[in-house]
């Protein structure tokens, strides 16, 4: 798998996660990160609590490393600052019998409250960190140091993940992740024609 193969595989999961949230009407869209998202997410953080801050200001090289999968989520009909970003790095395999794994390295939402990444912020980057897992046939998915240990419990509880070092990386495999993503896509678009229904009446 050579990087010309990568970066046809990472655009082609944000296109299909925007198509899934086009589908169910959420007023989002997902980006590639770019150096500007990049500097609004270490102005944005700067905002946060202390206990909320990532070091974005140390993850310019993430933009130019061909097996980095980075992208932002921005609000449509808003401004075009990121509200939530995540960097996620693709593990090739080093040997003929191991499998290649995604970790998600950092992750943050910066629009805490009313938006709709309030709670989505996870599930929606699973969205296109599995579709690139499904393109480039990862056996599975870390989460690296999570934030806290309550948040770490989060993902464990509502996600399915395993904690595998004290909670400090968290594994799911991709079979796993696969059935999780059909059933919440079922979900969601479930929960959009009961609400279109609604409207209708």
């Amino acid at each position: 798998m050579d990087e010309n193969d990568i970066q046809i595989y990472k655009q082609r999961a944000l296109d299909t996660t925007n198509t899934i949230f086009e589908n169910s009407e959420c007023n989002i869209c997902v980006r590639m990160l770019t150096a500007e998202d990049l500097d609004w997410c270490i102005a944005l953080q700067r905002q946060q609590p202390v206990e909320r801050r990532l070091p974005w200001d140390m993850s310019g090289a993430a933009l130019t490393d061909p097996y980095a999968f980075n992208f932002s989520f921005k609000i449509l009909d808003a401004d075009q600052r990121p509200a939530g970003a995540c960097i996620c790095q693709f593990l090739p395999a080093t040997q003929a019998d191991e499998s290649p794994v995604l970790d998600v390295e950092m992750i943050q939402n910066f629009h805490i409250k009313d938006s709709i990444l309030d709670g989505n912020m996870l599930r929606f980057a699973l969205y296109a960190a599995i579709l690139f897992m499904a393109e480039t046939k990862c056996e599975g998915l870390r989460l690296i140091s999570p934030i806290n240990e309550d948040v770490a419990d989060y993902y464990i509880n509502v996600y399915g993940f395993i904690d595998i070092c004290g909670k400090e990386i968290l594994y799911r495999d991709a079979e796993g992740l696969f059935q999780w993503l059909q059933t919440d896509i079922t979900q969601v678009e479930g929960e959009q024609k009961l609400s279109d229904n609604l409207t209708d009446d």
